[in-house]
């Protein structure tokens, strides 16, 4: 079943919905829209009595870049606030929030690239299954930001917190391989395999 959103789509795979972030052409890069689609198919997905669980990927060859840039510096061009800042921070954070509180199991399927909120946003699932040849990217410490969304609270009580603190300061890709080795990932699995391992998982 196709979903309503344009970035967003929903199949369902008998009581498994399978979200889709549908941007393949931006890597699934976050729009401001995007926040709002996956926040009203999530919706629809907790009142489905149909729906026990669900795994959320990405189209193409990337899980998520994180949020779109070329936004995000068209808004920057425009000024900056302190009031649009908490509203950026409250935006990012209601999605963590929704995922920790979901009524019904979230297993990520990361497909590709998980950078930046592409990376965080896997930290809320349930469980995580990824394709060998996928990486997480915690970028922000290359750009001179600090990590904003619980990740400083999530990934040490995952994998420690020697080696978040490592993770995080470094700024360096981190590949499945070393992730699933760390704990942070549940299942490899190779991309044409991957969202019916998911599917099982869930």
């Amino acid at each position: 079943m196709a979903g309503e959103w344009e970035d967003v789509g929903i199949e369902r795979r008998g009581d498994v919905a399978v979200l889709w972030l549908e941007r393949p052409h931006r890597l699934n890069a976050f729009r401001l829209v995007t926040f709002q689609m996956l926040h009203e198919a999530l919706d629809q997905l907790a009142q489905d009595p149909g729906v026990r669980a669900v795994v959320i990927t990405g189209r193409g060859r990337a899980f998520c870049a994180g949020e779109d840039l070329d936004e995000m510096n068209r808004g920057a061009a425009l000024g900056f606030s302190v009031r649009a800042a908490r509203r950026d921070l409250t935006r990012l954070q209601d999605l963590t929030r929704k995922l920790l509180s979901f009524p019904k199991p979230v297993v990520a399927a990361i497909n590709g690239p998980a950078v930046g909120l592409g990376a965080e946003l896997p930290l809320a699932c349930r469980m995580r299954v990824a394709d060998p040849e996928a990486y997480f990217y915690f970028a922000e410490a290359s750009r001179g930001m600090l990590q904003t969304n619980g990740t400083f609270h999530f990934l040490p009580r995952i994998v420690g917190a020697g080696r978040a603190m490592e993770w995080l300061v470094t700024a360096r890709r981190i590949p499945a391989t070393e992730a699933w080795s760390a704990g942070l990932v549940n299942t490899l699995a190779p991309q044409s395999d991957l969202v019916a391992v998911a599917v099982a998982t869930a």
